[in-house]
């Protein structure tokens, strides 16, 4: 074999597998109350989260976290539109 296509297959190898592990990771979104208060959302989905820091403007706020313990999910972002009376909670692995 010569040496362009065992490099070529080597590429495609190690494509399959970054494509494999980015399959593997993946998210979950769902609605909760807005409470406006990062420690608030510090127990969600039977995980415990530490609350790391906010960002806001404008467009509405966004909590980070990440989890403690045995869990699922290692981070979890809460997401609040301006004006809205729910957050997007999107727990990420």
């Amino acid at each position: 074999m010569n040496k362009n296509v065992k490099l070529s297959l080597k590429g495609l190898v190690a494509g399959l597998l970054a494509m494999s592990a980015v399959a593997q990771a993946g998210s979950e979104t769902y609605q909760y109350p807005w409470w406006g208060n990062p420690y608030a959302y510090t127990s969600v989905r039977d995980c415990t989260w530490t609350f790391i820091t906010s960002y806001g403007g404008s467009w509405g706020s966004q909590f980070l976290y990440e989890s403690v313990g045995a869990c699922p999910w290692t981070d979890m972002q809460v997401n609040h539109p301006a004006g809205a009376n729910y957050a997007n909670v999107v727990l990420i692995n």
